[in-house]
């Protein structure tokens, strides 16, 4: 385990790659204070849950929303949870700092102001590969919480681009609304660098898990250079073959491909349609509860 955990350091370096030169003059959006108190605060080892209970209850908007979250069918609670304290006495320490960080990207992420760029759009499919993730995550035995943050975060840096670096990405955006090739392809053809790599960097400032920064560094990979890494039986390779889980529903081709790419998982087709069936109806719960 101690290897595993070695190797994503290594990798997540790799993943975030040398953006201090390529962005220089772009600022990293920061991750909100309240969180990256609590992202401290559960590291703690002697730790307490009153603790964490308290430091969430003194921003309103974080409790809130951990609440909506946590009532939600996300978690499918058998009651209604109405404090803080019950939250994450109920869910525990991780999953709450896992849906924090979740709070902190709906913070930290302004609508585009771009034609063509529907954020209502943005984020169901952020929360349909989140939910669809956490589903599989826990079939195979990982860590659905973390599973589901990788699923949501993985685009994270692309309504950033699209707001404070549009004048070098423009070329690349219009490219991809003309439907010429995937995102991270016209991104490696024209600027070197992708959108994948962009956000590892971001979550990288902002002190998250290096599991994380591997997730949505590594999302565009291929399953086989996963493999090679040795990290497709992990929630970075969960986090990969759900990436184009929302482009399924649009039609059988883009269906036949994830199924190809969920191959390793061992679930029938009629099975993986239940799933993303089941996935469909908590997002639209989720995001009516959110409001996006």
């Amino acid at each position: 385990m101690l290897s595993f955990f070695k190797k994503l350091n290594r990798y997540s370096i790799m993943a975030s790659g040398d953006f201090e030169k390529i962005f220089a003059e772009f600022q990293v959006p920061s991750c909100p204070e309240v969180v990256s108190r609590l992202l401290r605060k559960v590291k703690e080892p002697d730790v307490s849950m009153d603790e964490v209970a308290l430091l969430i209850e003194a921003d309103p908007g974080l409790g809130t929303q951990l609440l909506k979250m946590v009532n939600s069918a996300l978690f499918g609670l058998p009651g209604k949870v109405s404090s803080v304290a019950k939250a994450v006495s109920m869910v525990g320490l991780k999953e709450i700092a896992n849906l924090a960080i979740s709070y902190a990207m709906a913070k930290v992420v302004k609508p585009p102001k771009v034609s063509g760029f529907d954020v209502r759009l943005f984020w169901r499919h952020s929360l349909f590969r989140g939910v669809l993730a956490r589903s599989l995550a826990r079939r195979a035995g990982l860590e659905p919480d973390d599973a589901f943050t990788a699923g949501l975060m993985q685009d994270i840096a692309l309504p950033i681009l699209l707001t404070d670096w549009f004048d070098v990405y423009r070329r690349v955006y219009e490219q991809w609304l003309e439907g010429k090739d995937r995102l991270h392809r016209l991104e490696t053809r024209e600027l070197s660098w992708n959108h994948a790599q962009a956000g590892a960097w971001i979550a990288k400032n902002w002190e998250l898990p290096d599991l994380l920064v591997c997730a949505i560094g590594f999302h565009v990979l291929p399953n086989q250079r996963l493999e090679e890494m040795g990290l497709l039986g992990s929630v970075v390779g969960i986090a990969a073959m759900v990436s184009d889980a929302p482009r399924a529903l649009e039609g059988q081709g883009e269906m036949d491909l994830l199924l190809q790419r969920l191959e390793p998982l061992g679930l029938g087709p009629h099975r993986i349609q239940g799933l993303m069936e089941e996935a469909a109806v908590v997002v639209e719960e989720l995001a009516r509860e959110l409001g996006v």
